[in-house]
């Protein structure tokens, strides 16, 4: 079972996420380059590039069954903060 998803963002180690979990970049508008990395029974990799145009935007990033997702959001889902739990760092 996939337990944690790695996200780099433009090469650099950004986060380690649990399954449910979320933190927060902060970073100015431009194009990025997002890479994913899960472990399963295999390892699963995926590169995204996105592009921020707004002050405000969401990515939301999720294991699949054989690779990685990535799509902007406009907003976050109603639900999100009973949902998802942020990283905190210690």
């Amino acid at each position: 079972m996939t337990g944690r998803l790695n996200v780099t963002l433009n090469g650099k180690g950004a986060a380690q996420l649990d399954i449910g979990k979320f933190v927060r970049f902060m970073v100015p508008q431009g194009r990025y380059r997002v890479d994913l990395l899960h472990h399963d029974v295999f390892s699963f990799a995926s590169s995204h590039e996105i592009e921020l145009t707004t002050a405000e935007a969401f990515l939301e990033v999720y294991p699949t069954i054989l690779s990685n997702g990535a799509q902007l959001v406009t907003e976050l889902p109603k639900d999100f903060w009973k949902t998802y739990t942020p990283i905190r760092k210690e």
